[in-house]
């Protein structure tokens, strides 16, 4: 490993940031995509995707367009006709919203 800056980097940090720039990549060519990393046996996923996942769960693959990556390969690839990822970013986008006003008043409301 070289020394950054006199500190060694970290090897999961470095994972992390690859992620983050094939998902921006990836995200660029498919933007109305679902896009799964697939590592070793576990599936993760950041961004838009994540998002989504955590307001809704995973059986929005059946109803959105998804991407999953292993590597730099592309090993499974799933398309709709009535592709939903749309309607279900903007509904997780509001529900995300509603969630942090509706905590910040609760904070609010326990400061008074």
């Amino acid at each position: 490993m070289e020394e950054v800056y006199g500190l060694l980097p970290i090897p999961s940090l470095n994972g992390i940031i690859k992620m983050i720039e094939r998902y921006l990549i990836l995200k660029s060519v498919y933007p109305n995509y679902l896009i799964f990393f697939k590592k070793k046996d576990d599936i993760k996923y950041i961004g838009e995707t994540k998002l989504i996942i955590d307001t809704f769960g995973l059986n929005v693959k059946k109803k959105v367009n998804y991407l999953i990556i292993e590597n730099l390969d592309i090993i499974e690839i799933k398309n709709h006709n009535n592709n939903l990822y749309d309607i279900y970013y903007c509904k997780a986008f509001l529900i995300n919203i509603i969630k942090s006003y509706m905590k910040r008043r609760k904070d609010d409301f326990l400061e008074r």
